[in-house]
């Protein structure tokens, strides 16, 4: 009967001994990750379109230019306006110093005004949009 006691005995504190190393194991994580500065990554929304602009109207004189424009940090109203097919006057946009293939790379700023312009199918004809199915 004393042995079957001193059994339970050791297994307690065996079971009290596991629990004492893992809570002080777990403390010692919970310090060293709060210790620990972990810099935070932060991201930035953007919207990149390829747009064509329409330099002439006149059918005998017809010249389009391609360009891709990318929009940082876009919000809800820009993203409204940006829909595709739809014309827009791009009023002070940043140039990028490299250009891709033979494409002018340009960049929205805090300056960059969209200012959406009336539909015109001879314009969407002549800038070669077409329209998705």
């Amino acid at each position: 009967s004393q042995s079957i006691e001193n059994r339970r005995v050791i297994q307690s504190w065996k079971d009290k001994r596991l629990r004492l190393i893992e809570e002080s194991r777990r403390k010692s994580l919970d310090r060293a990750f709060n210790e620990q500065i972990i810099p935070i990554r932060e991201s930035k929304p953007f919207l990149r379109l390829k747009v064509a602009a329409l330099l002439s109207e006149s059918s005998s004189n017809c010249s389009t230019k391609e360009a891709t424009i990318t929009f940082w940090n876009v919000n809800e109203s820009q993203l409204n306006l940006l829909e595709e097919g739809r014309h827009l006057r791009l009023r002070s946009m940043t140039v990028k110093n490299k250009v891709y293939g033979s494409e002018l790379q340009l960049c929205n700023c805090t300056k960059t005004r969209i200012i959406k312009l009336s539909h015109n199918a001879k314009s969407a004809a002549l800038s070669g949009f077409v329209k998705r199915t």
